[in-house]
């Protein structure tokens, strides 16, 4: 994102006030701070050091601590969650489009329509976030005990409200908030959390910025 991007998402006098509260040392090459969306795709498969989860999905070491944290603090408050979706190689998000795709068919909709819809809410092959083993698709139990799946409606529910509030204590933010689609290019999606490591999201979450935003102010800030 431009300056004038930023300036026109946050209003110019906050893009100054947040430049002068971001910390001069902050390095974009920091693993954590990877940024993979539909403007910047991956080229080749990203390699890390992975670990699974108890449902025996693989995801990124570097999350693997503040997640098991996370998750604690979630069954001492009385929250139980799943993760539904975690890393995702490019065959296998290019065979969930296509999957999904045939699915909107099925339902009716037209081809245009049915794309139109998945690329609504299904990254191409080489611009998931979930390639990096950094994002984690969480749902509480809660919400699945009633048949609950994906959708922006699980929003409302508790164990969704809880993982939201708490998700910057433990270096998580929730990627896609609502409001925020221009800038992140998808629907808001209570069950996305992307970890990013504790001082980034506390100051993403306290600031109510995206990903793009925040990585946007720290080149502006390099370059001032």
């Amino acid at each position: 994102m431009s300056r004038l991007d930023l300036e026109n998402s946050l209003g110019k006098k906050e893009v100054s006030k947040l430049l002068d509260l971001l910390p001069q040392d902050l390095n974009l090459d920091e693993p954590e701070l990877i940024l993979i969306n539909k403007e910047n795709p991956v080229s080749t498969e990203i390699d890390f050091e992975g670990v699974y989860s108890d449902q025996g999905l693989l995801y990124n070491a570097l999350a693997s601590p503040s997640f098991n944290e996370w998750m604690q603090a979630a069954v001492n408050d009385g929250f139980y969650f799943s993760i539904v979706s975690a890393y995702r190689s490019m065959e296998s998000q290019a065979n969930n489009r296509l999957a999904r795709y045939h699915s909107y068919l099925s339902e009716g909709l037209d081809p245009d329509t049915a794309q139109m819809y998945v690329d609504m809410f299904y990254a191409p092959a080489d611009a998931s976030e979930h390639l990096s083993g950094l994002a984690l698709d969480l749902l509480g139990s809660d919400w699945t005990s009633q048949g609950g799946e994906l959708m922006a409606s699980y929003g409302q529910m508790p164990s969704a409200q809880w993982l939201a509030q708490t998700a910057p204590e433990f270096g998580f933010i929730l990627r896609y908030p609502e409001g925020k689609e221009e800038i992140t290019g998808y629907n808001y999606e209570p069950w996305h959390f992307r970890y990013v490591g504790n001082k980034h999201a506390s100051f993403i979450s306290r600031h109510n910025l995206t990903l793009e935003e925040y990585l946007s102010l720290i080149v502006l800030k390099h370059k001032d």
